[in-house]
Formats: C-alpha cells, sequence, structure tokens
C-alpha cells in the first residue's frame, strides 16, 4: 500500500505545568520570563511563526497577576493572530475530574478567552493516550477543528454560553 504525502503542522508552543515539582511561584516566574521573551519576539519579527500558549487561560491570569501593564500587548497580539491560546481555563487530568468539571473548565477559558479576541479551537490534552470520546461534542465544535495533541489554528467563535454541558 502506497502512502501519499501528509500535511505536518508544527505549532511553536508552551506545555505550562502550573505546580509540578517544582513550587507554583518558581513556575511562574519562569513563565513571566517565558512571556516577556515571547512578546519582544512576536512584536519584533513578524516571520516568527504563531504562538499557543498552553491550551489554558490560567496562564494569562498568572502572567498578568505579575506585569499587568502587558495585557494591552497580549489582546494586539491575540487579535493579530500571532498569540493564541485556551480553550480551557486549566488543562486538567480529565480521567482524575468530571465531566462536569472539564465542561465548567472549558466554559470559564472561553470567558476568559473572549476578553482577548476569542481562544482557539485547538483543544489539548494531558492525557493524550485516552482522551474522552465526548469532548468534542462537549465542545460544540465540528470534529475538524478540534485536535487532541495536534495543530489546529481555527479561533473560537464560541460564546462561553454556548456550551451547556448536556
Amino acid at each position: 500500500m502506497e502512502i501519499g504525502p501528509r500535511r505536518v503542522s508544527i505549532v511553536p508552543h508552551t506545555h505550562w505545568d502550573r505546580e509540578w515539582y517544582e513550587p507554583f511561584q518558581t513556575f511562574r516566574l519562569r513563565l513571566v520570563h517565558l512571556i516577556d521573551t515571547l512578546l519582544d519576539l512576536l512584536e519584533r519579527d513578524s516571520s516568527y511563526a504563531p504562538f499557543h500558549l498552553a491550551g489554558q487561560m490560567a496562564v494569562i491570569d498568572d502572567y498578568l497577576e505579575i506585569r499587568p501593564e502587558n495585557e494591552e500587548r497580549i489582546r494586539a497580539l491575540a487579535g493579530a493572530e500571532r498569540l493564541s491560546m485556551g480553550p480551557w481555563y486549566i488543562v486538567m487530568d480529565e480521567f482524575l475530574v468530571s465531566g462536569e468539571t472539564t465542561v465548567r473548565d472549558l466554559q470559564a477559558g472561553l470567558r476568559r478567552g473572549a476578553a482577548f479576541g476569542g481562544a482557539t479551537e485547538m483543544a489539548t490534552s494531558r492525557t493524550c493516550s485516552g482522551t474522552s470520546g465526548r469532548c468534542s461534542r462537549s465542545c460544540d465544535w465540528p470534529a475538524s477543528s478540534t485536535r487532541w495533541c495536534g495543530a489546529g489554528s481555527r479561533r473560537s467563535s464560541t460564546r462561553p454560553g454556548d456550551i451547556t454541558g448536556s
């Protein structure tokens, strides 16, 4: 069997753990340094590919608690589709939480993402090998726009109230 050409997308991104093997504030200092550097790079070099921030809006809130003066820079880069974020508020391990928690987290992420022009429809998961089949239905997005551990570039037009959890 002959395999035809395949399209491969490489998305510069972060995988960000708020707290894992170091305390939260240690990771936050690294996050602040990373985003400071990233904002400068994205503003200076238009040839640099759009960047995806960890699939979670908590990254933005954690950063803005330290650097609130950079909120407009983030909004501008998101509006220019140079920076994508969300759709989750936090990326949880879906095997440790209920379906209701997953839906409410997604609602919170979409609400927060709306303040920056909308969250991405690229929904990532910490548990790529066993992602629940209900997640695409929960997102209420076409299956083609939701990628688990993959790449997508469409920004969400879904309003936070559109996800009912049913």
